[in-house]
């Protein structure tokens, strides 16, 4: 019997299961942006032990990284508050309305971790969507190509590439790096930085948020640093 006195056998119409018919479509204009703000652009290299967070604007480039230790066999709620460490961190720098470029997965990579790195992955771009941003995707290679010219280029090559663009910054590691890069090749896409057509094709491979074009056309702010 289970509880109420009812046994186990055709449940009644009152207590079936509803299955939602939620689709895609209806999760995006739950979720959609605030108005585009071309005034700042954030680049996110996730990771579980230090994290690279960078913002373009006008006035130049800021960038960090977030930086967390943990053992393989830490427990589930020593785990969990390592990445909400990290989602709060990096969500300090986020900017209601900006553009989010982030890192997407390395698919052909190996290392520990990899459910936990997702973890904090997905509550970054959850973060960044209940802040209002817009959030693109970029692989790393191609990340890596358009900083150094081919897409298995490594960090050191990326680097190289990344003074030639910003000679007068100094980064912390290859982690903040790769997220100025990432928040330059935003910069360009909306027009907040001048664009080569070479650098400017390489975007094409990035996942771009629906209608940015047309909102950053309306919004850009004259002029680039």
């Amino acid at each position: 019997m289970v509880p109420g006195g009812r046994s186990h056998g055709r449940m009644p119409p009152d207590a079936r299961v509803k299955v939602s018919q939620t689709t895609v479509a209806d999760i995006e204009q739950g979720a959609l942006p605030q108005p585009l703000d071309v005034g700042v652009v954030v680049g996110i290299d996730v990771s579980l032990t230090s994290t690279g967070v960078a913002q373009v604007s006008a006035d130049g480039c800021v960038a960090g990284v977030v930086r967390t230790q943990g053992k393989q066999r830490d427990p589930l709620t020593v785990t969990a508050a390592r990445i909400e460490h990290i989602v709060s961190e990096v969500s300090a720098w986020l900017v209601p309305g900006s553009l989010v470029v982030i890192e997407g997965p390395s698919y052909d990579s190996t290392g520990g971790k990899e459910w936990d790195r997702a973890g904090v992955w997905h509550r970054i771009v959850a973060e960044a969507r209940t802040k209002g941003c817009w959030v693109a995707q970029a692989a790393p290679k191609t990340r890596a190509k358009w900083a150094a010219g081919h897409g298995s280029a490594d960090k050191a090559r990326v680097a190289v590439g990344l003074r030639r663009l910003m000679p007068d910054h100094a980064f912390i590691s290859s982690d903040d790096a790769d997220a100025a890069v990432l928040a330059l090749m935003g910069a360009q896409r909306i027009g907040l930085r001048p664009q080569t057509r070479e650098r400017l094709a390489m975007l094409a491979a990035v996942e771009w948020p629906p209608t940015i074009d047309m909102y950053a056309d309306a919004a850009r702010a004259p002029g680039a640093f």
